[in-house]
């Protein structure tokens, strides 16, 4: 009796990786990659966002949306870890603005 049960197995296990194996085999699908050769990830949202304001969103959704779009505005990961450089830079750089401007006005 459990013979015929491993071969069916076995043929049912076979069936399925080869199903598996031809539906990932790579095709050409240039539709995801522009003729310049870039690369495109899409990715799907649960639901919309709420807005572009990082201070007036809650929802993961809107933080996600927001973390895309400014993530090259801040590099919290170096602020965590101690690199503080470009934060002290910011503030120097904001500080030389402020003097400069008080110094136009009179």
């Amino acid at each position: 009796m459990k013979k015929p049960f491993r071969r069916w197995l076995a043929a049912l296990m076979t069936a399925s990786m080869t199903l598996a194996l031809t539906a990932c085999s790579g095709g050409d699908n240039s539709s995801t990659a522009s003729a310049s050769g870039d690369k495109m990830f899409n990715v799907v949202m649960t639901s919309n966002y709420s807005g572009f304001d990082p201070l007036r969103t809650n929802d993961s959704v809107s933080s996600s949306v927001n973390n895309q779009i400014y993530e090259t505005l801040y590099r919290l990961e170096d602020v965590m870890n101690g690199n503080l450089d470009e934060v002290i830079d910011a503030l120097i750089t904001a500080d030389r603005a402020a003097k400069l401007e008080s110094t136009i006005e009179g």
